[in-house]
């Protein structure tokens, strides 16, 4: 797809999950979920390398199983609650690099708990990256269901409410209120460089006056992100249909 640059997806799994027990390798339609985001990171076509970033064996042999790379083990201090996923996504560029004797361009995180998205998504992500080169990142992103400007409020210290944004003239029904997007967790494309310079972020998206952010817009259908055992039910019926 893109010749000229080089590209390597990483997928974050680290073993264990507060909220639902072994998530990454719990099965969804028949595979486990860590799978779903292995097998869109290799269909791509355009992804130099596409490894697995994890502290777990048990989630290292099902990655290599299903085809992904698993060339280094992530240090326990960069696999807990406390530490965004930022970190672990910086170490993996550098391991990997190190490993495969090679500079990679674009670095593509693929949120472990997407299983919806498709090849459409993650093209159109890193075409819009690739065809900005103002751009530092693309985060895929999906319309909001409650939106700030007309059905959100926030309530002050003295317990009044009021809407959390406002503007001129007020929308009448939500079609009307200025668009806003919520955040999927299911695609980042970022810049080698632009990570590399912005280490103190969280998240790639964090806001920052230094980075360039750009969104591609996904349908509510395929931006599902597991976090609960409803997610769960939801993207199973999802994928039966």
């Amino acid at each position: 797809m893109y010749k000229t640059l080089s590209v390597l997806i990483v997928i974050c799994a680290r073993g264990g999950s507060k909220g639902i027990p072994n998530k990454n390798i719990r099965l969804l339609a028949g595979k486990p979920l860590l799978v779903h985001s292995i097998e869109t990171g290799l269909k791509s076509g355009f992804a130099d390398r596409v490894i697995v970033s994890t502290d777990d064996e048990e989630i290292k042999r099902i990655a290599i199983e299903y085809g992904a790379d698993v060339p280094f083990i992530r240090p326990s201090e960069l696999a807990n609650d406390t530490i965004g996923r930022i970190a672990a996504v910086i170490h993996a560029v550098r391991e990997a690099e190190k490993y495969y004797q090679q500079y990679f361009d674009i670095i593509i995180d693929l949120g472990n708990g997407s299983p919806l998205r498709n090849q459409q998504d993650l093209e159109g992500t890193v075409k819009k990256l690739v065809e900005n080169p103002d751009t530092d990142v693309v985060y895929t992103v999906t319309e909001a269901a409650r939106n700030p400007y007309y059905n959100m409020v926030e309530v002050n210290t003295a317990g009044l409410a009021k809407l959390s944004k406002t503007v001129r003239p007020q929308p009448s029904c939500r079609q009307d209120a200025p668009p806003v997007y919520e955040l999927n967790d299911s695609i980042y494309a970022i810049r080698r460089d632009s990570l590399m310079a912005n280490q103190n972020l969280t998240t790639p998206i964090q806001l920052s006056e230094s980075l360039k952010q750009r969104v591609f817009i996904m349908p509510a259908e395929r931006s599902i992100d597991i976090d609960r055992k409803l997610d769960f039910q939801l993207a199973e019926k999802i994928l039966q249909i």
